[in-house]
């Protein structure tokens, strides 16, 4: 997702030994606490849109077979596809 949102200082694919995550982050002192996110389902599949600040991408779509979660903490946001994973996660950024 790395070019997802318009501002974007980084992107990075974190392996752990509870799963993998996707995490985007944008340079001091922006933040992700304007954005939305939007589900869709259909025949399925989980289609996702964002909407707010900062402005995504023009394509502003993401496809897939199965819920994904999304969880913003200051200036990172982490796109999640374990519910367990986004469980420990929140612990951790917000204890």
């Amino acid at each position: 997702m790395e070019g997802a949102f318009e501002g974007l200082e980084g992107a990075a694919l974190y392996r752990t030994d509870r799963g993998d995550f996707e995490a985007l982050f944008l340079p001091k002192p922006q933040t992700f606490a304007g954005m939305i996110v939007i589900e869709e389902q259909q025949n399925g599949r989980y289609t996702y849109s964002f909407h707010g600040t900062p402005r995504p991408w023009p394509a502003n779509r993401v496809d897939s077979p199965r819920p994904i979660s999304f969880l913003w903490h200051a200036n990172h946001f982490l796109v999640i596809r374990d519910d367990q994973l986004q469980v420990k996660l929140e612990e951790v950024l917000n204890p």
